[in-house]
């Protein structure tokens, strides 16, 4: 399948990082006539990604974040108070 594609705003979000939310990121431009078959190559590619041998799958990690930061900030609140 040959599809004519452009990379937009690819240097601008290197560049100014800051700026990638506010331009919406990296952008791929295809030619009308291409829009259905490019549809179906993303759709098939994120599939792939999905079925991979590392499927994605969201982490819930906030215990663990939750207990290491009172591990951390506790003997910082105990020990790191000056007694007038």
């Amino acid at each position: 399948r040959d599809i004519e594609g452009f990379v937009q705003d690819e240097f601008t979000c290197q560049n100014n990082w800051l700026y990638t939310n506010a331009i919406g990121g990296v952008r791929v431009q295809v030619s009308e006539d291409d829009v259905e078959a490019a549809g179906v190559l993303y759709h098939e590619y994120m599939e792939s990604l999905r079925s991979g041998p590392y499927p994605v799958a969201p982490v819930r990690a906030w215990p663990i974040v939750a207990l290491v930061s009172l591990a951390i900030g506790l003997p910082l609140l105990i020990f790191g108070r000056r007694k007038y």
